[in-house]
Parts: structure tokens; sequence; C-alpha cells
């Protein structure tokens, strides 16, 4: 039985959590892989994102793909009740992914032991069947060479966040702009998400739900 939980900006729809989950765990430990934003000279924004999960009452165990890769992070992921995936950048967040092995370990832990996936943006889009419509919001060059755009596969279309985010909108204005004008190209879904909303995708049902 797959969960997960798709978010825009997780510290504002985090509360949605606690209402979607039949059994919410005492104590439990999310696994919080920032890699995404590695690139990133200012990380102030993942502070949000974080006090949510302290005020669910979730240990945070930070977890670096460049770090803990393959079979230890497959064990080390086992051990937590969720894994969260932050925003940043999606194209070197799947390539990185897919160095660390952490693609493959996400698949069977979310699609045969029914561990629950968390993500925020890029975490949210990487989640989906390809992240090649991101290329109109994310710098593809940080990662030479990218040729495979292909995600997670837990679900089967493609998160557009930030809709409404004045202050990113006024950054990439043009560039939702283009975006929005190719989709047509992709033959899978895209849903468009504003910061406190939600995707709750349980065994292929999704329902979008807001704070």
């Amino acid at each position: 039985m797959s969960k997960l939980f798709l978010a825009s900006e997780f510290g504002y729809s985090g509360n949605l959590l606690r209402e979607k989950l039949k059994v919410f765990p005492k104590n439990p430990k999310v696994a919080y892989i920032a890699n995404a934003s590695d690139l990133d000279d200012d990380q102030s924004w993942i502070t949000h994102n974080r006090e949510k999960f302290i005020d669910l009452g979730f240990e945070i165990i930070d977890v670096d793909l460049r770090v803990t890769q393959h079979d230890n992070l497959k064990e080390k992921l086992e051990q937590m009740d969720t894994v969260y995936v932050e925003g940043g950048n999606t194209f070197y967040l799947l390539d990185i992914s897919n160095k660390s092995g952490f693609t493959k370990i996400i698949q069977d832990l979310v699609n045969k032991k029914n561990k629950l996936y968390i993500g925020t943006s890029a975490g949210s889009i990487v989640a989906g069947p390809n992240i090649e419509s991101t290329k109109y919001l994310d710098d593809l060059s940080v990662v030479p060479n990218f040729k495979n755009f292909t995600g997670f596969g837990l679900v089967n279309f493609v998160v557009i966040p930030h809709i409404g985010n004045d202050d990113f909108y006024r950054q990439f204005e043009d560039n939702y702009f283009e975006m929005f004008k190719n989709l047509k190209m992709y033959d899978y879904p895209h849903i468009c998400l504003r910061d406190n909303q939600a995707i709750w995708a349980e065994d292929n049902k999704i329902e979008i739900v807001q704070d």
C-alpha cells in the first residue's frame, strides 16, 4: 500500500499530513534528505520545513546522499518511519539519487515496504515518471551530460510547485509561461500546486488537500 505526501512547500501544508495518516506513529523518525539544495548558497528557506516536522513531533535524522549510499543507505532508511526529500535543483537531486542508489531504494521502500514518502518542490517533482519539463524552471547545466530524465515513478503525474507564490513568480514568471506553453509535448499529466496545497497519493488514488 503506497502512500505519498507531495507538497509544494511542506512548511505551509504539513499539518494536513496528520489528517491523512490513519495511524500516526508515536515519536516518528523522518529521514531528511536535503541534497537538492546542496548547490544553494542560501539555505535558510529550509528552516521553515524542518520546523514543521518538529511541530508535528518528528525526530529529524539527516541523511546525506553524498555520504550514505547503497547498502548503508538502504539499511538506514529502513529504520525510519518516513522519508522526506527537500526542494532545490531537481536535476541535481535525480542525478545524486541515481548515483547513490536512492532511486531504486525508495522505489522498493514505497512500493514493497509501504514506507511513507514526503516531498517538497523538487522532492515532489522527482517522484513522478519524468522531470524533463522542469528544465524551464531549474538549471540543467549543473549536471554536465545529464540525459536520463526518468523520475522515481512513484506516481504517474508530475507536480508543478509554487503556483501563486509572488516571490517565486517574480523570478520565474517567463519560465512558467514557457513551460505551460510546451506541456502538450509530454504524455503524462501535470498537477499545479500552491504552497498551502499537497497531493495525498494512496494506492494510485490521488487527492489534492489544502490547509
